[in-house]
């Protein structure tokens, strides 16, 4: 998932999402891209650490104190532009139930390291 200047430029972003046809060590290449929303203004990441029992702004499994480790919820919220000029804001949020490491034989990936 990402936020993509709208086709046309100008201010226009929109949320896009890539779905491969397999995953591999490339998530930013290949596959198949599909606009999810238009006239996106904002979208903002929030990720619940239950060893803190706090949402945190950022989520690194590479840093010490989140070493190995993936959130127990991310909380996603997408903020638009509607027809009539107001920004409208979506909410949604998720558990993560995957807290270990993930590996795919065959590709060398793996979703969290150890």
């Amino acid at each position: 998932y990402f936020v993509d200047r709208a086709e046309g430029g100008g201010d226009r972003w929109v949320l896009m999402r890539r779905a491969p046809a397999r995953i591999d060590e490339e998530p930013e290449e290949g596959g198949v891209e599909q606009v999810l929303a238009e006239n996106v203004t904002d979208l903002r990441f929030e990720f619940y650490d239950d060893s803190k029992d706090e949402w945190e702004d950022e989520w690194d499994s590479t840093r010490l104190e989140q070493k190995h480790r993936l959130p127990m919820f991310v909380s996603i919220e997408l903020t638009t532009l509607a027809p009539n000029g107001e920004e409208e804001k979506f909410v949604s949020k998720t558990r993560i139930f995957l807290k270990k490491r993930l590996l795919i034989t065959g590709t060398g990936f793996a979703g969290c390291p150890e």
